[in-house]
């Protein structure tokens, strides 16, 4: 399914959970940006791209790049070896953490490269980032980032839940709404995004490291910008929304800067 009605993932869930069709796919970019994606694929020859569809296209920058750019802008910042590892340590503490990583994501939704991140378990946690970080109206709810083998475990449906691109919606299981608060909305859905290792390694390692210290296998997960601007793309983007929003901590490549 594409075109830009099915950027509305409430519909999306429910034409997914619906016994209409066996199979429903909707790509990370169903808008007109997306015919890009269409075109390259459209033809005999390149059907086997089609296997291997990445929303991560945009640019990436190596560590010696980032660490130029930080300390051109006399930025004090920490290399971290295991950036996964200390992350989740630190979401653990109620960090809100802005998260730089890889290639940029084609498409409206931050997937785990372009991202800001926070502990689902916090019942303050949206009302946080909503006030001092994305600045935006207090109902606003906030998605969630999921081990996809854990999904079917927490959200309901009749079948095995891949939502890889965030998506689609899904209603929460009664007995876990109290874990994730923050990511749960008013009529206990949760627009949801799945990851596997394949998917983006990092991003899933952050993931299992938060489930291995909290048993919850999920992390919030929303967009890289403040209201009514673009999600960041380059390291610069990332350093100036970042000292310009309320979030904690900022991992760019191995480094961490924080506002201490």
């Amino acid at each position: 399914l594409t075109g830009g009605v099915f950027m509305n993932s409430v519909l999306n869930g429910k034409i997914y959970n619906s016994k209409i069709f066996k199979n429903v796919f909707i790509p990370f970019a169903p808008d007109d940006s997306g015919n890009s994606i269409g075109a390259s694929i459209w033809n005999e020859k390149n059907k086997k791209q089609f296997k291997n569809l990445t929303p991560y296209l945009g640019r990436s920058f190596s560590n010696k790049d980032i660490k130029k750019i930080l300390e051109l802008n006399k930025i004090n910042y920490k290399t971290i070896t295991n950036v996964d590892i200390d992350c989740a340590e630190e979401l653990v503490k109620n960090k809100i953490v802005c998260w730089f990583q890889g290639k940029s994501e084609f498409g409206q939704r931050a997937l785990g490269n372009r991202s800001i991140l926070a502990n689902p378990k916090d019942p303050n946690m949206k009302d946080k980032i909503n006030k001092y970080v994305k600045f935006r109206e207090e109902f606003r709810p906030f998605a969630g980032s999921i081990i996809e083998s854990e999904a079917n475990k927490y959200f309901i449906s009749p079948k095995e839940i891949i939502s890889p691109y965030m998506e689609k919606v899904f209603i929460c299981k009664n007995k876990y709404i109290n874990q994730i608060p923050a990511i749960i909305h008013v009529d206990n859905s949760t627009r949801i995004q799945t990851v596997n290792s394949k998917q983006n390694k990092l991003y899933y390692n952050l993931i299992n490291n938060f489930n291995k210290i909290t048993g919850v296998p999920i992390i919030l997960n929303t967009s890289f910008n403040v209201n009514n601007e673009p999600i960041v793309d380059n390291p610069i983007d990332a350093i100036r929304t970042f000292f310009s929003c309320g979030a904690d901590i900022l991992y760019i490549g191995n480094c961490k800067i924080t506002k201490q």
